[in-house]
């Protein structure tokens, strides 16, 4: 089963994305990486899970429509 998570990259979203991942879930995680949360941290929180095979990271403002047709 595939799962979108938005915001993944911060504390939350980190948290929820290693349960899933655990779980066996397919991850596809939007983010913007804004700098009203340091993006570095965010990044940080990430990068562990980006050698695994079911997890996507997608840089993406999610209100860019075009860009959610293009993932979706």
């Amino acid at each position: 089963m595939k799962v979108l998570v938005t915001g993944r990259a911060g504390f939350t979203g980190s948290q929820l994305v290693e349960w899933l991942l655990k779980e066996g879930y397919d991850v596809i995680c939007l983010d913007i990486f804004k700098n009203y949360y340091n993006p570095e941290l965010k990044r940080n929180n990430v990068r562990p899970f980006l050698s695994e095979r079911n997890f996507k990271l997608v840089e993406v403002n999610i209100l860019d429509k075009d860009a959610r047709k293009r993932i979706f």
